[in-house]
């Protein structure tokens, strides 16, 4: 894709990260509370993928197991880029950049948040936001979300 760049993500980038978050996992979202840590986090690396200026694309590299296995985290592309290899490109620009910081790796290892799978979301009469989850078909947990 013509234009498209690729970027370590600062503290600066959380008005980013937001933007291409947008609508990722019916609203419950865990980067936007996580991503100053990441962000500091050693052996973690978050890439942006920038077009024309602007954030389309995230992913995380987090090395583990002593430099044997990266795991991807985080992996999202903004509903205006998707289907146009914005994500691919961002992955393997990524993994490429782990490989050559840490030659040893041997292992991907891709996560998901297991709690959208199950998840149904409300607005109620006052126009509070609930998002019930339940994982695993254990207890069923609401999360409130005010409109304010």
């Amino acid at each position: 894709m013509e234009g498209l760049l690729f970027r370590v993500a600062g503290h600066e980038d959380y008005p980013a990260m937001l933007r291409v978050s947008e609508g990722v996992h019916n609203g419950c979202d865990f980067l936007p509370a996580l991503f100053h840590c990441w962000v500091d986090q050693h052996n973690r690396t978050i890439h942006l993928a920038e077009l024309d200026g602007t954030a389309v694309g995230l992913i995380s590299t987090y090395i583990v197991d002593g430099g044997d296995t990266v795991l991807v985290q985080a992996w999202r592309v903004h509903p205006s880029c998707r289907g146009k290899g914005v994500g691919r490109l961002l992955r393997q620009y990524a993994l490429n950049q782990a490989r050559q910081q840490h030659p040893g790796l041997r292992r991907e290892r891709y996560s998901e948040n297991a709690a959208i799978f199950d998840s149904k979301t409300r607005t109620t009469d006052d126009g509070v936001r609930e998002v019930m989850r339940q994982v695993n078909g254990g207890p069923v947990y609401v999360h409130k979300i005010n409109p304010d």
